[in-house]
């Protein structure tokens, strides 16, 4: 790690951006930094859970986690988001779960999908929502986040990112209805996510490390829900 960003200022628990030289030494980093909150859940209660995230940013990230030595029979993942598609589907997270981090010794892990067999996406939330809560506390969620500031899948204007973001909801899972075409969604809550040891905030490029500095004073993008808390520790993890 080369240092942290003298421009960024998070309040509350979110610290500096931490700045890593490269994508390569960025993957490292986060593998890392979940792992040991991996190891410090199962030295705790036995077992330990985490929520993942999906997309292009996370996948290298997750090829070196899954390479690390760890008691992986003893964890317990689910993604903080999930398109409304079949698990084989390219745009499904638990596929790019299943090519990337379901290898080697991680094949051990559990996992509880977001996704399942139902023709309906309100009942599909349902049943996510009970597995999702007996998960809770994660040890860590790996969160990204997209140009406009969204993560999981809590979007500006979207009509549901208001439960999304609620903190006393008792729904840990809501469905998620297109704003821009494509496939509806299911997405975990701000709620659940909170009820987290550690967030891990994965970004990347010049123009991410700008929406998260911006966010900290602009609750317009989602994400400033999640570095203005006082909830959980939030470490923001950032290379070029």
């Amino acid at each position: 790690m080369l240092g942290s960003s003298p421009s960024s200022t998070c309040p509350g628990p979110a610290a500096a951006i931490e700045i890593f030289a490269d994508q390569a030494s960025l993957a490292d980093g986060v593998a890392e930094a979940i792992a040991s909150q991996l190891r410090l859940g199962i030295a705790d209660r036995g077992w330990a859970s985490m929520a993942l995230a999906g997309g292009d940013t996370p996948r290298q990230a997750l090829g070196c986690l899954a390479s690390l030595d760890m008691d992986w029979s003893k964890v317990r993942v689910t993604l903080t988001d999930e398109r409304f598609v079949e698990p084989q589907s390219p745009l499904s997270n638990q596929r790019m779960l299943n090519e990337n981090f379901f290898q080697k010794g991680a094949t051990r892990a559990g996992f509880t999908p977001l996704w399942s067999a139902n023709a309906n996406l309100e009942k599909a939330a349902d049943t996510a929502d009970g597995y999702v809560a007996d998960l809770l506390p994660f040890d860590v969620t790996m969160l990204g986040m997209g140009l406009d500031g969204h993560f999981a899948s809590l979007f500006p204007m979207s009509p549901d990112l208001a439960l999304g973001l609620d903190v006393k909801t008792d729904r840990t899972v809501i469905p998620i209805q297109p704003i821009s075409g494509g496939p509806p969604r299911i997405s975990l809550t701000l709620a659940a996510i909170l009820q987290s040891r550690q967030v891990i905030l994965l970004a990347t490029g010049t123009a991410k490390q700008s929406i998260i500095e911006r966010a900290v004073d602009d609750p317009a993008f989602p994400i400033s829900a999640v570095l203005n808390q006082s909830i959980a520790p939030v470490r923001i993890l950032w290379t070029r």
